[in-house]
């Protein structure tokens, strides 16, 4: 890989895999809606909507950016309404859309893959369908239902289109110092500030993970992942979310070190990071309980 093209990177992921790419000499045209400087580094910033995602191309051509046989296209980008997970259903829709008509772009532009990051939520809907007394709990369901339809729609247009496909998922990214207004890293610096957090309803299993392991996983991705590939993106230490509050509380409060409770296979076999371990050499060393031990 030698270049890429980024859409979403104003986001915390997006914006993680540009600054690794960059640090490995990969020049990077990153994409976003907003107005943002230049990126540190060769191939700069181009400022478009994904409802205009066609015309790129064109706006190429106007910047006198060429890929090379060897581009990476890695789709970020998504829409909600006040946040990515909210919306109505139509709204949601507008981002399936994006996706198919990135990859059709991707395949003009002489990409050699597409990445699109999914999220952890498909394969509990997943599960919940194939077995209706799932105890998975689904929270965004418009959210989740234009995910799976970006997934499969961008792939089977991709295998149309004669260009790799490659999909990811992703459970719960965190920022290095939690610096995000969400839920989870808002309770998070509550306990760091000995402050009581908001106890959890979602039983769910999650998986906190270091952004910038993320993006070290999309770098290898990029470089070795292999079409049709779905991979999860993972820290093989995952847990409920009332486990991570209580292990960061005994980290901060009594150095003492928090067990969380073993996963059942069936629950375990979601979290399975080995196919992109075989295919990347990926191996995740700095999981949340790491991090939080070195507060």
């Amino acid at each position: 890989m030698e270049k890429a093209i980024v859409a979403g990177s104003n986001g915390l992921v997006g914006s993680t895999v540009v600054t690794r790419l960059l640090s490995y000499g990969i020049e990077v045209l990153s994409l976003g809606r907003k107005k943002s400087e230049n990126r540190i580094g060769s191939g700069g910033y181009l400022e478009i909507d994904m409802n205009n995602i066609g015309t790129l191309v064109g706006e190429l051509e106007k910047i006198n950016w060429e890929p090379k046989k060897s581009c990476v296209f890695y789709n970020f980008s998504w829409e909600g309404n006040s946040t990515l997970t909210n919306g109505t259903l139509e709204q949601q829709m507008k981002n399936v859309l994006h996706s198919v008509e990135a990859v059709k772009v991707a395949k003009q532009l002489g990409c050699s893959k597409f990445v699109n990051c999914g999220t952890l939520e498909e394969t509990y809907c997943e599960e919940n369908l194939s077995n209706p007394n799932s105890n998975y709990q689904l929270t965004q369901k418009n959210y989740v239902i234009a995910k799976l339809a970006s997934r499969d729609f961008s792939k089977y247009t991709a295998y149309s289109l004669g260009i790799d496909y490659i999909h990811t998922r992703l459970s719960a990214p965190f920022s290095v110092g939690f610096t995000r207004p969400s839920y989870i890293e808002n309770n998070l610096r509550l306990i760091i500030d000995h402050k009581p957090a908001v106890s959890p309803t979602n039983n769910n299993v999650f998986d906190l993970v270091n952004v910038i392991e993320i993006a070290d996983a999309f770098l290898k991705i990029g470089c070795l992942g292999k079409n049709l590939s779905d991979y999860y993106i993972g820290s093989n230490s995952p847990g409920r979310l009332e486990e991570y509050f209580e292990f960061m509380r005994q980290s901060i409060e009594f150095k003492k070190t928090f067990l969380f409770d073993k996963l059942n296979m069936e629950t375990a076999r979601i979290f399975d990071t080995s196919l992109l371990q075989k295919h990347t050499g990926y191996v995740p060393t700095a999981s949340f309980i790491n991090y939080a031990r070195n507060l």
